[in-house]
């Protein structure tokens, strides 16, 4: 394991990337109930959404440990156009190791669906006005991620309400 590996909350990391795999569950439940989805399209529209929001979730877990300064951020940036331009692929690899940039791209992919969603889905939550913004280049990657997560998980568990239907299971049930 390099220095960086020993900086990692492994404890965190594998708690958290259960979650978004479980949060995606539920979203698939959600998907699941297509004839009932299709006919509202602000509906549709936030559930496709949510889709991304989880991608963008499932991504950003495995940058969370970053240091990110604005220095490091813009040289992560210009490598990673380097590396489309010059090669015309993107791969894991390169985003751990762009990461100062590339966590803050999934993260804001996320924060600008999420908006959409709620928008779309007409709900208001207390203390999202941190949506407004893009990423803070020195946040905290762990919190930051939290948030987002908390709220597509509000997201989808109205969904699975709007649906009757069970979702946020205890999987080990």
């Amino acid at each position: 394991m390099g220095d960086e590996d020993e900086k990692i909350d492994i404890g965190w990391l594998v708690r958290e990337r259960s979650r978004i795999q479980r949060l995606s569950l539920d979203l698939l439940r959600v998907m699941a109930k297509k004839d009932e989805i299709l006919p509202d399209s602000r509906f549709t529209d936030a559930v496709l959404l949510m889709v991304g929001a989880a991608f963008s979730l499932w991504r950003a877990i495995f940058l969370t440990h970053t240091s990110k300064t604005l220095d490091k951020n813009f040289d992560d940036a210009s490598k990673f156009l380097r590396k489309v331009v010059r090669h015309n692929t993107i791969i894991y690899g390169d985003d751990i190791k762009m990461q100062a940039w590339s966590f803050g791209y999934y993260l804001n992919n996320c924060k600008f669906r999420l908006k959409s969603i709620l928008d779309f889905l007409d709900l208001k939550f207390d203390g999202v006005d941190w949506l407004e913004e893009p990423l803070p280049i020195d946040a905290d990657a762990q919190s930051e991620w939290t948030k987002h997560c908390d709220v597509l998980q509000l997201a989808v568990r109205n969904a699975c309400e709007r649906l009757h239907i069970e979702c946020d299971e205890d999987p080990l049930k």
